[in-house]
């Protein structure tokens, strides 16, 4: 089985209406954006303080519709380590 991959990137379309957005992962270009739902939001509440531009990590995941966001949480020290096996080969 394979492990769940965690990402950084930057929100680019935040709709606090609708409790969607999009975040879009380190190089990669618009086609790679990921959606996520509000409920993939780590803590529960953090949705609705996320902004466009702020930097989070994520695990990636795919769906019929396309890429999306899960276990999404938002990054204050952009010098986080990553990926789970970076700091285990540390």
């Amino acid at each position: 089985m394979e492990r769940p991959v965690r990402a950084r990137g930057r929100i680019v379309r935040i709709y606090q209406d609708n409790h969607f957005g999009f975040v879009r992962e380190e190089g990669a270009d618009t086609k790679g954006d990921h959606f996520f739902h509000q409920n993939t939001c780590q803590p529960r509440g953090l949705f609705h303080d996320l902004q466009e531009g702020d930097l989070v990590t994520f695990t990636k995941a795919t769906s019929p519709k396309g890429p999306r966001a899960e276990a999404v949480s938002r990054l204050t020290d952009e010098s986080t380590v990553l990926h789970e096996d970076e700091a285990e080969h540390a």
